[in-house]
């Protein structure tokens, strides 16, 4: 390549570089503010317009993490090792369970007989995994069971018995900022985030189709060999 062409490559790689730095320092310096905003609500009288703002405050608290999320992606690949993901999914559902049973649910996990290994960033995955969680959590109608389970086929599933998606709408769903109710407490980014991790490790994120209600949404990842 000519030194002609070179040069505005680098400066767009640096730009880019620049542009992934300040995303990242943005979302870390909001969670300082949002932090103090939340233990200056909870100081406030139990009331619905504290109520109300606690909820949003996790809302913003929740989309910052998300954009750390969608930087964690620009990580190299060789940052992979043996992950149990029995062991990640019993984590992640024991971090959620206080939120969902605030908002109204009971969390189950179903763990395999023994460890499934997966050879993965065990941080994108755990990321990935609470982003199902968290999404169920927002669209599950705020009542009934959400259930995390694994099964030694490297499958991750998060259950809920809300409204469910209807079918047409079940590749939509994983567009960027895609939302099927515009009033919803979600972003729109959770899907799409689980998703891109999944395919970066070589899996697949869908939901799966069935007569049970609510939604079913499966991560696969390949099993180490």
């Amino acid at each position: 390549m000519s030194r002609q062409f070179s040069w505005p490559l680098t400066r767009l790689a640096h730009g880019y570089d620049q542009h992934n730095r300040f995303l990242t320092d943005a979302a870390h310096e909001l969670r300082t503010p949002i932090a103090i905003l939340r233990t200056r609500a909870e100081l406030l009288t139990k009331e619905p317009e504290s109520e109300r703002l606690l909820l949003d405050i996790e809302r913003l608290s929740h989309l910052a993490q998300q954009l750390l999320d969608h930087q964690m992606l620009e990580r190299p690949g060789d940052e992979r090792r043996s992950v149990d993901l029995n062991e990640l999914g019993r984590r992640v559902t024991a971090d959620f369970a206080p939120l969902a049973v605030e908002a109204g649910y009971d969390l189950a996990f179903e763990p395999p007989w023994g460890k499934v290994e997966i050879l993965a960033n065990g941080s994108q995955i755990e990321r990935a995994l609470a982003n199902l969680v968290r999404n169920a959590i927002d669209h599950g109608g705020g009542a009934g069971t959400i259930t995390v389970a694994v099964d030694e086929s490297g499958g991750l599933e998060v259950r809920d018995e809300g409204p469910g998606i209807p079918p047409p709408e079940r590749e939509n769903v994983f567009q960027p900022f895609y939302r099927l109710q515009p009033q919803s407490r979600g972003a729109g980014l959770g899907l799409n985030l689980a998703r891109q991790i999944a395919e970066l490790h070589g899996g697949t994120v869908r939901i799966l189709d069935g007569s049970w209600r609510g939604a079913h949404v499966r991560m696969e990842l390949p099993v180490a060999r």
